[in-house]
């Protein structure tokens, strides 16, 4: 039997096909546009399903045949706003939006952190890419949207819709609004941001069958009417079941792309100050301490495109030809921000230490180093103690990459052989979700493989502890600089 595991990304939408062994059977992607305007980051909604059937008009219907499950995960959070009728009021506003500071404010003087913390069974997000805080936003700002909007739904949820023409989501994306251990929606604090509990679709956990498809277009493309359709969840989370660390104990994941998720396996639920949790209810295996950055592969782009003016390729061979520590140049990746551990909007990024010997090799490889120590101050916001950390996502695939955060995490690397982290994830949901696995480490035991391992060097270890102190006291001590600028 075939699974397909749907990715909607940032950037674009995959449709991947895995066996049951997680072997890759196929792979399509479709790319679509992000719409940015300083603050304001969007996209087109309708963009997620025509390219979900451009995808498929590129699997052979014999593929498709075989197919017993679907799962979508993806992008969060980016929401989006429809009508009783499943008409989008407007553009999606993407995760990586900045627009609702005043509603932030707003709340903090209603809500402590610790309050809205203990409502939703987890911790959540400190920025203003809120979901509740979108919402307020578009109650004082689009009013007409606003007295409109029927459901308020992530992009997996909104193809699920167009899919099956059932209104869902899962208990994780839904946990601004109920609480994630309970179920129990919070309807005073739905008023709080003018909206009442119908606006919430249905919740399913993770791995609940939720739907079936219903959808004639798509069923004349090759996927059986009436297949069952997994809840999925964040990308997040499809990500830490592909790197397999529900079948290990205490070892360490990160996921890399646009930005970077990475974080611990625990048999308990502790939390820890500037970190999500996966709770123990969520998975009913293990508690998933984590955090996303809020740029990865995004700085390295940033920094080909707009400074160096060279190739994704050439900055790497450029990075190479500069020594562990960048000649004592340190960089922070904030350049849109940050999220964990410090979750400051207003953090800006910076390169410290600039001298005149200083070449465009040493700025590359500063970025490299910058983003490896956002992962490092993750991993020290979790207090746990890591050997090995398994590696997943386009930055995996960069040799000179993974050995600068074997170097500056000082343990093991250990890269993934999946080159569709979320998608993969996806299926291994939709198995668990069709009993196809028994559990989720039984799913990672059987479909997670290691590629290759990179050693940490000694010899680099006392430049990059150094240049990681004043990676975090360049912070410390500027944080209050930059929300003026």
């Amino acid at each position: 039997m075939y699974l397909l595991g749907v990715d909607i990304g940032s950037s674009s939408l995959k449709c991947v096909v895995f066996d049951e062994l997680g072997n890759l059977i196929t792979s399509i992607k479709t790319n679509y546009n992000i719409i940015e305007n300083g603050d304001f980051v969007e996209q087109n909604p309708h963009d997620y399903y025509n390219a979900f059937i451009k995808n498929l008009k590129q699997i052979d219907k014999e593929t498709l045949s075989k197919i017993e499950v679907l799962c979508v995960c993806g992008q969060a959070p980016t929401d989006i706003f429809v009508d009783k009728n499943g008409i989008v009021l407007r553009n999606a506003i993407m995760w990586k939006d900045r627009r609702a500071k005043k509603q932030l404010e707003r709340q903090k003087k209603a809500y402590t952190f610790t309050q809205l913390e203990n409502f939703a069974g987890c911790p959540i997000s400190k920025t203003e890419n809120w979901t509740p805080l979108r919402m307020a936003w578009i109650k004082d700002n689009e009013p007409e949207i606003a007295n409109n909007i029927y459901k308020v739904l992530q992009p997996k949820d909104y193809l699920i819709y167009r899919l099956s023409n059932k209104f869902v989501t899962d208990l994780w994306s839904a946990r601004a609004f109920v609480n994630i251990n309970t179920g129990v929606i919070n309807e005073e604090l739905l008023s709080f941001y003018g909206y009442n509990k119908n606006v919430l679709p249905k919740i399913f956990k993770p791995t609940d069958v939720c739907a079936t498809l219903n959808n004639e277009e798509v069923v004349s493309l090759g996927l059986g009417n009436n297949l069952k359709i997994v809840c999925g969840c964040s990308d997040g989370f499809a990500s830490v079941l592909s790197a397999g660390v529900f079948s290990k104990g205490n070892v360490a994941f990160n996921s890399t792309g646009t930005s970077e998720i990475a974080g611990v396996v625990k048999q308990n639920d502790k939390s820890f100050e500037g970190l999500h949790i996966f709770p123990k209810s969520l998975t009913n295996e293990k508690g998933v301490i984590f955090g996303p950055t809020q740029s990865g592969g995004s700085s390295l782009i940033w920094l080909a495109k707009n400074l160096l003016n060279v190739s994704f390729d050439e900055m790497i061979s450029l990075a190479s030809n500069s020594p562990a520590g960048s000649n004592g140049l340190v960089f922070l990746p904030y350049i849109s921000g940050e999220r964990a551990p410090i979750w400051d909007s207003n953090a800006k990024g910076s390169f410290f230490g600039v001298k005149s010997s200083h070449t465009a090799s040493d700025f590359a490889r500063s970025v490299l180093e910058g983003v490896a120590f956002s992962i490092r101050n993750i991993m020290e916001s979790s207090n746990q103690d890591i050997d090995e950390l398994r590696i997943l996502g386009g930055g995996s695939k960069i040799p000179l990459w993974c050995q600068i955060r074997a170097d500056v995490l000082n343990a093991n690397v250990n890269v993934i052989d999946c080159d569709e982290a979320c998608a993969q994830g996806a299926t291994i949901l939709a198995g668990v979700g069709i009993g196809l696995y028994k559990s989720f480490a039984d799913a990672t035991e059987k479909v997670c493989k290691i590629s290759k391992t990179y050693n940490p060097n000694k010899e680099t270890e006392s430049v990059y502890n150094k240049n990681y102190y004043v990676y975090k006291t360049l912070y410390k001590n500027t944080k209050d600089l930059m929300k003026q600028m």
